[in-house]
Order: structure tokens, then sequence, then C-alpha cells
């Protein structure tokens, strides 16, 4: 794997960690009127959606489980659909897929190059 795409899945899977972070503590209903929660969860998904339009497609190859072109296109959708953004669906993905693409690209991210002293 190389480099850039070692960082690219790194990205991936620390902004999926923090969009269930932010959700932890929230049902549906109050994901849908917290608006500070909303606006940190969509971007971790456009990070998302942004780092997988970069990975190599020889790494995407190796995770055909993942759906990869999805990703990117539900990044393009609350990128350009501004107030006609389903909630609904944004939650879905949450609570149903985030956990899957962690445990997939948790794998692809090499050890921390630093050490304890």
């Amino acid at each position: 794997m190389q480099r850039d795409d070692d960082v690219l899945a790194f990205d991936i899977v620390y902004a999926a960690q923090r969009i269930k972070r932010f959700s932890k503590n929230l049902t549906l209903e109050t994901f849908q009127t917290d608006e500070m929660a909303n606006e940190a969860i969509q971007h971790g998904f456009i990070v998302i959606g942004e780092a997988v339009r970069h990975l190599s497609e020889r790494v995407k190859d190796s995770k055909p489980n993942i759906p990869w072109s999805k990703l990117v296109g539900f990044r393009n959708i609350l990128v350009h659909a501004y107030f006609g953004i389903n909630l609904e669906r944004v939650w879905n993905v949450i609570t149903e897929d985030l956990d899957e693409l962690i445990a997939a690209l948790e794998p692809l991210i090499p050890p921390s190059d630093t050490t304890d002293s």
C-alpha cells in the first residue's frame, strides 16, 4: 500500500470514529434537532468521501465489500444538497454502516511510528 493510501485510510477511520463518538448519546430525534452534532457528523462524512475519492484503485479492489462509489456519492449529496439532506438516511448510515467501514480499513493503517520511552 502506498504511503498516501495509509494516510487516507487513517483519515477515513478517524472521521468514522469521530462520527461514532459524536452520535453516541443521540437518538434519531435528537440528531435531527441538534444542529451542532448534525454539522459535525455531516462534515465527517464529507471527509470520508473526499478521502475515498483519492484512495488507489488497488486498495478499493482489495475491499470489494465496501461501497466506495456510494461513499463518494453520499459526500456529493452532503456537499451539494445543502438543505435537502435526508437526516434519517444519514442516521441510518451511522447506525448500520460505519462499524463495517472502520473494521475493514483499520487493518490498512500501519502501527504508529511513535514509541513510548
